[in-house]
């Protein structure tokens, strides 16, 4: 084994590895992935980077939203930046991945519109994503004019047609007029711009703002604004380019004088989960601005039930394992290597030491919060860097541990189990598979400690964003081919895949659920699907495609984070001067109670609020309260579904009280909680919002059931959520956010996959056009999925995992999967995503 180490920003090597790139001094604020990516660039190399400051720089060019900045500079020049006093973080950008009719009526729409006349008029909605087809009928009004207001293409040079514009972007810039010439066939440089192959951009941009009559989005009065971030390289969007694109959206907001909404319908594990990534950072700047006001919408993420989330728990001088199966290590190309990342932040308050084990048996040197920070071992399995900081973040407390993972030349990943040693002080741990680059059949997945809670990934945790996860909303319908098509399941319940909360530092996430699975809306026709690099892809055959074949179907939370933002848009015509904040805590408050939903025991971390409701949503936003209170009616909920001792174990009580037709009430409606012994609520709710909180912790013995009670106006609601108290940290990790485990013998296991198989195999033809994310992006197991998880009763599972959204190639695989934690627990948060994408 090879191995190179720095200790106090020093290069120590063996060989001398580090010492090409440039080192930080032991006094900059360099986090973890930064010291990794300054260990991997030459001294020449341009870095670009997302800085936080006290006051943006004057004398840095550098593209900002408020104090969130982007820099290019050269590896050598970064130690410099880093001693500047007015710094307060630097960090290299993430890369997001896209998270990706009938829906209307699910929330209510048509009636909303019928007492309203609302379409969005008056408000600008930005899509960035993979690009827009502006030819596309659906964003040509009756009169043939376009609806698309700007278009940026950050993969164009600037024309020099807005100077100003293309500065803040990063790209060519094109207004309505340059578009215009291009439909009106006068052509110009507009033509081919913003070109989506995908489709996943025009698709979202669809149910946002689609002009169509059988399948009309939700704001088709909304002038739009397209962004093309994604890389040429297919590989996904990096945050540099991602807050480009937000200065540039807020740029044309005050430049029009119009309220401006953001979809973002991408995001990743990678991060802390709690808020403090730069790019989070700057939504939350967004969202602030007023004059015109600003909002953002999320996808909360698809990845429940893939295994990508641990959550374990340090005794002070144990040392804690963590297992991850790599069971393909097939590079995606000859040109990038296959690689997997992970990212574990831990509460530790002291050092915090990390080893990694290969499937051979090597144990690579250790890492520490006390240094050496960084490693990188060449091994008989591949190659593997470590990378940690001393620091804590000005925005975050947890201390973080990257693990990269990674062919070396001649020596592939190797597959198998993979082993995480940890050991520090008590603490809890929270590890996520933050990315991979794998052209595998099968996608890497922790085998311990599995936690599905936590999965609403960044951006989506911003503190302003709304996250969105994804209802069912349509499993029959009929191709352009004239073929039926009818996929089993129950319209109106949570998609299997729809990632759940809360954040890491317990807000709650998601927000609402709305429809996202499956939806018909604009089909790019650059994205034709008999085409590979085509989200609709299905083998040749027009499955997915609608009989005009001109909208097609996908689905993810990916599609229906665009329909809440077609909702803000309404409400933002009802009442332009509303803040961000304030619409997201509207559309929480306006959820509906739905008996598939959890009912009025909501928030839960699974469903948020409940079902969006465009009804409740645009009276909150057009000044109406409820009256009376309805306890039936109202809301109360809790962040944690288990509560470790205190002062670990805090959590929030959340309600919403409402009236007889559930619309919230007032500031006035004072909101007060109680429980059974083992519980104090250490604050009362805040009256300033919709939603009300109340914070509280438990102190009694471990596994007593403790009933939340919410009241206001002298009177209880009717849903009383419980919490099970853990005796400790660790046993509160090992019950974990969505635990809910039933008895089931081995045996049955081997039934499960010998189903699983026969199910593929029968279905095999037809499961590769049901690859929901035609480009292998994400992935939907075929409807045997759905038979497999009834007949195992919800615990055995079909995860069909594809290469990612980076692979343009993507192939449909089958992957039986046990949640055995011994012979007689098996537990439901393994089951299977019916759907792997977030197109």
């Amino acid at each position: 084994m090879r191995t190179a180490a720095w200790l106090l920003g020093l290069s120590v090597s063996w060989p001398a590895l580090w010492t090409r790139g440039a080192e930080p001094g032991p006094e900059c604020p360099a986090g973890a992935g930064l010291r990794l990516a300054l260990s991997q660039a030459p001294p020449d190399r341009v870095l670009p980077l997302l800085t936080v400051w006290t006051e943006p720089p004057a004398d840095l060019p550098a593209t900002c939203l408020g104090r969130v900045c982007r820099v290019e500079l050269p590896a050598r020049a970064v130690p410099e930046l880093l001693r500047r006093p007015t710094l307060l973080l630097a960090a290299p950008p993430a890369r997001r991945r896209p998270r990706m009719d009938r829906a209307g009526e699910m929330v209510r729409l048509p009636q909303a519109r019928t007492e309203t006349g609302l379409t969005g008029q008056g408000a600008l909605i930005s899509v960035i994503d993979t690009g827009l087809d502006f030819f596309h009928p659906d964003f040509i009004d009756a009169s043939g004019k376009t609806r698309v207001a700007w278009l940026l293409d950050q993969n164009r040079p600037p024309e020099g047609l807005y100077p100003d514009l293309e500065a803040i972007g990063g790209g060519a810039v094109y207004s309505a007029v340059e578009l215009q010439a291009a439909l009106d066939g006068r052509g110009g440089p507009a033509l081919g711009a913003g070109r989506d192959l995908l489709g996943h951009g025009t698709h979202v941009a669809g149910i946002a703002a689609g002009g169509d009559d059988l399948y009309p989005g939700v704001a088709p009065g909304a002038r739009l604004i397209a962004i093309k971030a994604l890389r040429e390289d297919l590989s996904g969007f990096d945050d540099d380019r991602l807050l480009s694109a937000l200065a540039f959206s807020r740029a044309v907001s005050e430049r029009e004088g119009l309220p401006l909404v953001v979809n973002l319908s991408l995001g990743s594990q990678l991060g802390a989960h709690d808020g403090s990534e730069p790019i989070e950072l700057a939504l939350d700047e967004l969202c602030a601005l007023r004059e015109p006001a600003a909002a953002a919408v999320v996808a909360a993420g698809n990845d429940r039930g893939r295994g990508w989330h641990a959550r374990l728990a340090l005794n002070d001088g144990d040392e804690a394992r963590l297992r991850l199966l790599i069971p393909s290590a097939q590079a995606p190309n000859p040109s990038r290597p296959a690689s997997v990342t992970l990212d574990l932040w831990a509460d530790a308050p002291g050092p915090l030491e990390a080893r990694i084990e290969t499937p051979s048996g090597e144990i690579s040197d250790a890492v520490s919060s006390q240094g050496p920070f960084g490693l990188s071992s060449w091994t008989a399995d591949g190659h593997v860097s470590l990378s940690t900081s001393p620091q804590e973040t000005p925005f975050s407390r947890p201390q973080r541990l990257i693990i990269e993972l990674s062919d070396d030349p001649g020596v592939p990943l190797r597959t198998g189990t993979w082993t995480v040693h940890l050991r520090g002080a008590s603490a809890r741990v929270d590890a996520w598979v933050g990315d991979y680059d794998l052209a595998a059949l099968a996608l890497p997945r922790f085998l311990d400690h599995l936690d599905e809670g936590n999965l609403v990934g960044p951006p989506a945790t911003a503190r302003c964003a709304v996250a969105a996860g994804a209802l069912i909303s349509r499993l029959s319908w009929t191709d352009a081919d004239g073929q039926a098509h009818a996929w089993p399941g129950v319209a109106g319940t949570a998609a299997d895949f729809s990632s759940a909360g809360p954040t890491r530092d317990g807000r709650a996430k998601p927000e609402i659920l709305a429809p996202g699975y499956l939806i018909a809306a604009a089909m790019s026709q650059d994205a034709d699907s008999r085409s590979a690099s085509s989200i609709f892809y299905s083998g040749g055959a027009q499955e997915r495609v609608m009989p005009d074949g001109k909208h097609a179907l996908s689905g993810g939370t990916s599609m229906a984070s665009p329909l809440v933002a077609g909702l803000l848009a309404l409400a933002f015509e009802a009442d332009p001067s509303l803040s961000g904040d304030a619409l997201r805590d509207m559309v929480a408050a306006s959820g509906t109670a739905d008996p598939a939903l959890g009912g009025t025991e909501v928030y839960q971390p699974r469903f948020g609020f409940g079902r969006a409701d465009a009804v409740l949503l645009l009276r909150l936003a057009r000044g109406e309260r409820g009256r009376a209170l309805d306890p039936a009616q109202s809301l109360c909920g809790t962040n944690v579904s288990w509560l470790p001792p205190f002062p670990q174990g805090q959590a929030l009580a959340l309600a919403v009280p409402r009236d007889a037709e559930g619309l919230a009430l007032g500031g006035d409606a004072r909101v007060s909680f109680f429980a059974d012994p083992g519980v104090v609520f250490a604050d009362s709710a805040d009256s300033r919002s919709l939603v009300r909180s109340g914070r509280f912790s438990g102190a009694g013995s471990h596994g007593t059931r403790v009933r939340l009670t919410c009241r206001a106006e002298d009177m209880s609601f009717s849903a009383h959520p419980r919490v099970v108290l853990a005796a400790s940290e660790t046993e509160a990790a090992e019950l974990g956010a969505d635990s809910g485990c039933a008895t089931a013998s081995g045996s049955a296991s081997l039934w499960g996959l010998a189903i699983a198989l026969a199910a593929f195999a029968l279905r095999r033809a037809r499961s590769r056009a049901r690859d929901i994310s035609a480009r292998g992006r994400w992935l939907l197991a075929a409807p045997a999925s759905r038979a497999l998880d009834s007949l195992a009763r919800g615990r055995w599972l079909l995860a069909a995992p594809a290469s990612r959204e980076s692979d343009g190639k993507g192939v449909n695989a089958l992957a039986a999967l046990s949640g055995n934690r011994s012979s007689s627990r098996r537990c439901n948060r393994y089951r299977t995503n019916l759907l792997r994408c977030s197109e």
